[in-house]
């Protein structure tokens, strides 16, 4: 990926750097922004350039935007759920 090449390992986690939100147009158009964040100090670069043209893109008439995106955005995220929910589970069976 582009602007990873400090990556030593063959995935990258970016914990804490990224801000999203979701946004409802007056058109009716929705959609999840997503905007680099880092902390003050914090010295990673977004191996991703969300300003460019190939999020713009459409294939077969669709814009898919940041949509190829959705799952590594959020995968610690659903890892971590899923985990909270094994473990609630586990604890209403009394393991």
């Amino acid at each position: 990926m582009p602007g990873s090449a400090w990556a030593t390992t063959p995935f990258i986690v970016l914990r804490d750097y990224y801000t999203a939100w979701c946004v409802d147009r007056p058109d009716g158009f929705s959609y999840l922004a997503v905007t680099p964040d880092p902390s003050p100090g914090d010295t990673r670069a977004s191996p991703i350039d969300l300003e460019g043209v190939r999020w713009r893109q459409q294939f077969a008439r669709v814009q898919l935007g940041l949509h190829i995106l959705d799952f590594q955005f959020t995968q610690d995220d659903l890892v971590k759920l899923v985990a909270h929910k094994a473990e609630v589970a586990a604890a209403a069976r009394g393991h």
